[in-house]
Formats: structure tokens, C-alpha cells, sequence
């Protein structure tokens, strides 16, 4: 009862609508399980942090080609996702994973550049 009162107020004086606060609402099962999985994760970052204090000087030297390769994947993604869908479909319609993307492998390799 409180809790949601609490809920309420904190939605009123950030200034959500009703909708909003429904949306953020549904997510709190979500935002529970997320927690429940960093929780699991914490022994795996006490043991990646030193790790990752050796590998900084080259994940620095490394991260312009990384930017650099990201903007190439943004470019990509409305590709990205028409294929995804056409693979979702053919799966959908019955076809294995390993059916749907091997068939549209060959029908974009028919293609030519």
C-alpha cells in the first residue's frame, strides 16, 4: 500500500502520465530479474576487474577501430533487421534456424554487386 503511494508521488512529481507509469510498472518483473542477474554476476566482475586493468592500455589502443566498426553496424542495422525478420518468418513457417538462414545465404549470394 505504501509502496505504491510511494510509486504514485515519485510518477506525480516527475511528471508521468498514467500511461507512463502503467508502462514502467509492467517493467518492474524485468527490472527484478535484471537484478537478480547482476547479483549472480557480481563473483564473475570481482574476477574480470583485474583483468581488465592488465588489457586497458590495449582495449584503448583498440577502441577507435571498434567505433569506427559500430558505425558500420548502425549503418547495417535496417538491413540487419530485414534479415532477421525474413529468418524469423521462414521459422515461423516451420524451417530450422540453420534452413532459414542457409536459404537466404543463398538467395543474397545469387545476387550480383
Amino acid at each position: 500500500m505504501f509502496g505504491s503511494m510511494l510509486i504514485n508521488f515519485a510518477a506525480w512529481a516527475a511528471g508521468l502520465d498514467q500511461q507512463q507509469l502503467a508502462i514502467i510498472e509492467r517493467s518492474f518483473p524485468n527490472f527484478h530479474k535484471l537484478i537478480l542477474i547482476a547479483v549472480k554476476l557480481q563473483p564473475f566482475i570481482e574476477k574480470a576487474v583485474p583483468l581488465y586493468k592488465e588489457a586497458e592500455p590495449l582495449i584503448n589502443e583498440a577502441l577507435p577501430l571498434v567505433n569506427e566498426a559500430l558505425k558500420e553496424v548502425k549503418a547495417l542495422m535496417p538491413a540487419i533487421n530485414i534479415v532477421m525478420a525474413v529468418i524469423e518468418r521462414d521459422m515461423k513457417a516451420g524451417q530450422s534456424f540453420a534452413d532459414a538462414a542457409g536459404g537466404l545465404v543463398h538467395k543474397l549470394a545469387s545476387f550480383k554487386l
